[in-house]
């Protein structure tokens, strides 16, 4: 019965290892994504909306292009996709998307809310997935101690 303990006593502390690193490492690659969202707010999508409201005839698609060749990495994928197909979307429809990634980024009340309940949601998904794994190992182990 000691060594059933003993087992069981290991696979805990080896599964509680294991979650810990690939949460920590979660965690960094998470912070990464927040930075680009970040640095994809204030270095591009801040100043082309300012020249937006300044100017209604403002080629859009120029002024992108120009930060393609600056800060390639903050231009989400959808937009790129949409540089690319230039007889599918306009500049208005470019415009709209910028706008709503402005509006969806901007700093206020509403947002915290959202992101908070976002952030909560991702964390509880997360939980719930290890949950499933341990519920799954332990299951398994002791399926595998009654066969024995």
């Amino acid at each position: 019965m000691k060594d059933v303990i003993q087992n069981i006593s290991l696979i805990v502390t080896i599964i509680g290892a294991v979650i810990g690193t690939i949460t920590t490492i979660r965690k960094f690659l998470f912070k990464k994504s927040k930075k680009k969202e970040r640095d994809y707010y204030s270095n591009v999508l801040v100043p082309l909306i300012y020249k937006i409201s300044k100017d209604k005839g403002i080629e859009i698609r120029k002024k992108l292009k120009k930060y393609l060749k600056i800060k390639y990495e903050y231009i989400p994928k959808y937009l790129l996709y949409m540089l690319k197909k230039q007889e599918q979307y306009t500049e208005e429809d470019i415009k709209k998307v910028l706008m709503v990634d402005y509006w969806e980024l901007y700093e206020n009340e509403d947002n915290s809310y959202n992101n908070t309940l976002h952030a909560i949601q991702k964390i509880l998904e997360y939980v719930m997935f290890w949950c499933a794994i341990v519920l799954l190992g332990l299951g398994a182990f002791i399926l595998v101690c009654a066969l024995i």
